[in-house]
């Protein structure tokens, strides 16, 4: 295993209206005594970032640039050698971060790791993003929508991604790949959203399999 990745750490929790979930969430990040919690909240109006800061979490607010500018944001003000986003709720759990931090420590050529929901392995329009994604670069991937992943800070700002990156994993996945580095995916433990609605899922999806698309003719290799 490797050593100190929880003192290494910052993660940054996106967060739009989320007051609801945001003091739980923290709760259970704040046990594992990461470096630094960042929330990165993109404009709610709901009094997330006031919540947030009560409960010790660091917050910056980037309004108006929506999910992939608060995340870019917390990046910038991250403090640790290593970056993990982890998504406001109970989807996910925290323990499974140290998980994906200790493969980036022992592994140099890893440039970023993904925590895939195996529980979500029969789901049809999941195994079809899979698919195109894998017909498209050759590649293969169990979860190519998830969006909790881990990475080293420096790389990314290496990469001088955009916003619009961060709103879409897919697309930081590929410009790694472009650039030499490996993707590993590491099973995790995921509970279903049953508050979503389906036609949200839906739309979400298709956002996805639009990004895989533009991605796969995307030029650019900066």
């Amino acid at each position: 295993m490797g050593t100190n990745s929880i003192e290494d750490t910052s993660v940054i929790v996106p967060t739009f209206n989320e007051e609801k979930c945001i003091p739980l969430t923290l709760e259970l990040l704040m046990k594992l005594a990461f470096r630094e919690i960042i929330v990165a909240d993109g404009g709610s109006l709901d009094g997330t970032p006031e919540i947030a800061e009560r409960n010790g979490a660091h917050v910056v607010i980037e309004k108006g640039g929506g999910y992939g500018a608060a995340v870019l944001r917390g990046l910038h003000e991250a403090k640790g050698a290593f970056v993990v986003i982890f998504d406001v709720g109970f989807n996910y759990n925290p323990n499974d971060i140290n998980k994906l931090v200790n493969i980036l420590k022992e592994n140099d050529d890893v440039g970023m790791v993904i925590g895939s929901r195996t529980v979500l392995k029969k789901s049809f329009f999941l195994k079809f993003l899979n698919i195109t994604f894998r017909l498209l670069f050759g590649r293969s991937t169990t979860d190519v929508d998830s969006s909790f992943i881990a990475f080293r800070k420096n790389v990314m700002l290496d990469m001088r991604l955009s916003s619009s990156d961060f709103s879409h994993p897919v697309a930081i996945r590929m410009k790694l790949l472009r650039k030499g580095y490996k993707i590993v995916e590491v099973p995790v433990e995921y509970y279903k959203d049953r508050n979503m609605p389906r036609k949200y899922k839906v739309i979400q999806g298709f956002m996805v399999l639009r990004k895989i698309i533009s991605s796969r003719f995307d030029d650019d290799s900066s």
